[in-house]
């Protein structure tokens, strides 16, 4: 998790895991085209080749809850997807940054339309 970055009056983080595979997200639920543009704004060129072809079908809206992260972990957290209302929970919008996985995932969706 990096410190927030403020673009479009949205706070945008990034997300990492331990394979390295990360999102940039912000709390709260954000209209899909103001957060694309936060990110594109805020962004500095680190995500600009992940996210130049983002579409708003990309963003999503979730919650996520911190946990303790395993013993092994690089990482003292990690976030958890959870129930609206849980406790500990909290809204998240957020974008894949990992192309290779949202062009399977956008693949996919096209494939079950009727």
């Amino acid at each position: 998790m990096s410190e927030p970055l403020t673009a479009e009056g949205i706070d945008i983080l990034t997300l990492h895991s331990e394979s390295g595979i990360y999102s940039l997200y912000a709390k709260g639920h954000h209209d899909p085209v103001a957060f694309l543009a936060a990110c594109r704004e805020h962004d500095g060129g680190d995500y600009a080749a992940e996210i130049k072809d983002a579409l708003p079908e990309d963003v999503s809206h979730h919650h996520y809850r911190w946990v303790p992260s395993a013993t092994w972990s690089d990482f003292e957290q990690t976030a958890m997807p959870a129930k609206a209302g849980t406790r500990g929970a909290f809204a998240v919008t957020e974008i894949d940054a990992d192309r290779e996985r949202v062009t399977l995932r956008r693949a996919l969706a096209w494939k079950e339309k009727p």
